[in-house]
């Protein structure tokens, strides 16, 4: 049995193309005469007098009669506000919006307007003013060029509006690890129960436990010299927050760190590596056997932090350099330069040792 296809009503409206002839199987025949019997024409004065009284989207049926209302209810609830008279969120989602950001989208909405609107909703202690609920990066295009924003009002609790903002911004942005974990910290730190803040960020309690870790003992002004680190997910950044706890590294970030490379999407290896060579300082030439030091493998990078190498493994009291088995023209050379490699180490230990 074929499949009813039902039209696309929304579609329609938000394209223009409502108030188009329906398809003939859409239109309504006269219930009182068969389909092959031709409807006369009404009287004229009649006519004039049923088309001011019935919209004319009714007579083409039932379903143009709905997208035309549809249609008249979305004109009424859209309006094009001054965006001096927007206020941002309480609540971050995103560290930072820059000029590179947006200038796509500014050259889109300068080029066809702004084709999806932003949310608003009134300020309750501003009268005639708005808080953003989503759309900070349409809004900061709008602001540049000068254009009101075209928006959507809506009366909203506090907390339906951090779900809307949440759970818009997460289907449409696709936002970094870091940003939902700032995001969901200064929900809590405003009052705000777990489970809106799951729900807010659609994840479960063991993924909000991840993120409290890391804005808990990463220091906030770290975070946004780092950047929204996209890409980076919660066992990176825990791997730095075991750097800072357990072999306690100062997780500041030195200066000129991120100057040998200007790309943002590289500062979060750059300062995850500057914390795992700090760790390598920290060691005395010569340390004692601890049956309780953690034995967990620790990944080894090339400088620039792209490229994992191999890992430095303990296991009782031996130690094992392991390279990374895709890098198999290393690990050739590594095989045959073993013995050597390691005589120059234990030979750097003795003179450290002995200094």
């Amino acid at each position: 049995m074929a499949r009813r296809v039902r039209p696309n009503i929304f579609g329609s409206i938000m394209d223009g193309t409502a108030d188009a002839e329906p398809p003939a199987q859409l239109r309504m025949p006269d219930p009182a005469r068969p389909a092959s019997v031709p409807v006369p024409p009404a009287p004229l004065a009649q006519a004039e007098n049923r088309s001011t009284a019935i919209p004319a989207a009714f007579h083409r049926g039932p379903v143009a009669a709905l997208e035309n209302d549809l249609r008249q209810s979305m004109s009424q609830t859209l309006r094009d506000i001054d965006t001096a008279l927007i206020d941002p969120s309480p609540f971050s989602d995103r560290i930072a919006i820059s000029e590179d950001d947006i200038q796509d989208l500014r050259d889109s909405i300068e080029r066809s307007g702004l084709r999806v609107p932003i949310l608003l909703r009134p300020n309750p202690e501003k009268p005639g003013r708005f808080i953003i609920v989503y759309g900070r990066r349409r809004l900061a295009a709008l602001k540049s060029l000068g254009m009101p924003a075209r928006a959507m009002i809506r009366d909203m609790s506090d907390v339906d509006s951090i779900l809307a903002q949440g759970q818009e911004n997460n289907a449409r942005l696709d936002p970094s690890f870091i940003e939902k974990a700032l995001f969901a910290a200064s929900l809590e730190a405003a009052g705000y129960e777990s489970r809106v803040v799951m729900e807010a960020l659609n994840v479960n309690k063991a993924y909000l436990s991840h993120m409290r870790r890391v804005v808990t003992n990463i220091p906030v002004n770290v975070i946004y010299q780092i950047g929204s680190a996209h890409g980076v997910g919660w066992k990176k950044w825990h791997e730095a927050v075991d750097l800072v706890l357990k072999d306690g590294v100062d997780p500041a970030i030195p200066e000129g760190l991120f100057d040998q490379d200007p790309n943002k999407d590289t500062h979060f290896l750059l300062w995850l590596n500057h914390l795992r060579r700090s760790v390598a300082r920290k060691l005395p030439a010569s340390q004692p056997f601890d049956k309780n030091r953690e034995r967990r493998a620790r990944p080894v990078f090339t400088r620039d932090g792209k490229t994992r190498i191999g890992e430095v493994r303990r296991n009782g009291r031996a130690v094992h350099l392991c390279a990374d088995p895709r890098e198999t023209d290393f690990t050739r050379w590594l095989d045959a330069k073993g013995e050597e490699l390691l005589a120059r180490l234990y030979g750097e230990w003795v003179e450290a040792d002995r200094g």
